[in-house]
């Protein structure tokens, strides 16, 4: 008796629908979510990524003009991105952990205060 009510496609139809649209909805939140924390994340690394990728540069400049080719290639080995920003740096926030060690030591051998 229901099949003469609903129709049997119609419930299943009805079911398929709302799935289609609960799985679209869901997709649509996680992708504006997804952009919104990574717009969050640039806005606040980039002014951190900035700050080192000129303290390296300065380095590599310094060490350049000075000619002293061996340190040079050590310092480009050493101060590579993966290098530069690997976790041990960085606090649970993200924030460089004491002034950037890694970075420093090369600044000390620069002699930049």
């Amino acid at each position: 008796m229901l099949d003469d009510i609903w129709g049997e496609g119609e419930v299943s139809e009805t079911v398929e629908l709302k799935r289609r649209q609960h799985k679209k909805g869901y997709v649509d939140g996680v992708s504006q979510g997804q952009t919104a924390s990574l717009q969050q994340g640039f806005d606040s690394g980039y002014p951190t990524g900035a700050d080192l990728g000129t303290r390296v540069g300065r380095i590599l400049a310094i060490l350049k003009a000075r000619g002293d080719e061996d340190s040079y290639k050590q310092a480009i080995k050493e101060l590579g991105i993966s290098d530069v920003l690997k976790s041990t740096y960085f606090d649970g926030d993200l924030k460089v952990k004491d002034g950037h060690l890694l970075i420093e030591h090369w600044e000390k051998i620069v002699k930049i205060t």
